[in-house]
C-alpha cells in the first residue's frame, strides 16, 4: 500500500511514501501499526494501536485518520447501475461501521397486464428481458398491485418474457388478471458517515469497479491536518 513517489508532489518530492489503496492486498489493516515501527527514520511516527484505533488513554482524541471514503455515484454499481453490491460496506473495519446503507426500490420492469401461466408461479411479461447478465435475480419483487397478496412476491427466476415467483409465497391473482404489472429490486446504497471513517482505504481496494474505484479515499479529515478537516 506504500509506495514511493515519483513526480506526484514535483522533485523535491521523489521517492517520498505515498498511499496507493489499489495496491498490495488490502488498504491499511485496522489491527496493524507495523510501518511505524519499522521506520528507520521515524517520518511515520510511532504509533500504538490503542492510539491508531482511539481506545484507552486515547478514547477522547478518537481515532486516527488518514482521510475520508467518498463514494462515487456516477460509479458505485447500486448508484449508477441499479446492480446491487455491498463490498464497501461489508469490508469496513470500523465498529460501529462507517460506511452505511440506505434501502431504495427501483422499478426494472413495467406493463400494463401479464399472464399466469398454469401452475400460477409462472408469470408471462411480454417484451421483459432480465437486465444486463444477471443469470438469477437478486432482492426483485413483483409489486403487490399486481395481486391480491398484502406484500410483494419475491422473484426467484426469469427469463426472456417471464418470471418465477417464490414457492414460498401464498399468490392469489386478482379476478381482473394482473396488471399493471411492476416489477421491483430493493438496492442497498452506501453513504459514508464522516465521524466514522478513518480513511484506511480498505473499500477502496476491495471495491469491485476495476479502473477508477466507485469509492475513494482523500485527505480530507486526516488528523495531523487541523487544515483539512471537515467544515460541516
Amino acid at each position: 500500500m506504500i509506495q514511493p513517489a515519483f513526480w506526484e508532489a514535483g522533485p523535491e518530492g521523489l521517492w517520498t511514501p505515498i498511499l496507493d489503496f489499489r495496491a498490495g492486498s488490502s488498504g491499511c489493516q485496522w489491527n496493524c501499526v507495523a510501518c511505524s515501527r519499522i521506520c528507520p527514520t521515524a517520518a511515520i511516527r510511532r504509533l500504538s494501536l490503542e492510539e491508531k484505533q482511539g481506545k484507552g488513554p486515547f478514547e477522547a482524541a478518537g481515532p486516527v485518520r488518514m482521510g475520508l471514503a467518498f463514494v462515487d455515484r456516477s460509479r458505485c454499481l447500486p448508484w449508477a447501475l441499479d446492480r446491487p453490491c455491498l463490498v464497501c460496506e461489508e469490508n469496513c473495519p470500523v465498529s460501529p461501521k462507517a460506511i452505511q446503507t440506505r434501502e431504495a426500490r427501483v422499478t426494472i420492469f413495467q406493463a400494463d397486464r401479464g399472464t399466469p401461466a398454469s401452475d400460477e408461479r409462472r408469470l408471462m411479461l411480454p417484451g421483459f428481458s432480465p437486465p444486463g447478465d444477471a443469470a438469477l435475480p437478486e432482492d426483485v419483487y413483483l409489486d403487490s398491485n399486481s395481486t391480491a397478496n398484502a406484500r410483494p412476491i419475491p422473484v426467484t427466476q426469469w427469463g426472456h418474457g417471464w418470471v418465477r415467483l417464490d414457492d414460498r409465497a401464498p399468490v392469489s391473482w386478482k379476478p381482473e388478471r394482473p396488471g399493471p404489472v411492476r416489477l421491483v429490486r430493493r438496492l442497498k446504497r452506501p453513504h459514508v458517515d464522516p465521524l466514522r471513517c478513518v480513511g484506511c482505504g480498505i473499500c477502496q481496494h476491495e471495491c469491485p469497479v476495476r479502473g477508477v474505484p466507485a469509492i475513494r479515499v482523500s485527505a480530507e479529515n486526516e488528523s495531523r491536518h487541523p487544515k483539512r478537516r471537515m467544515v460541516v
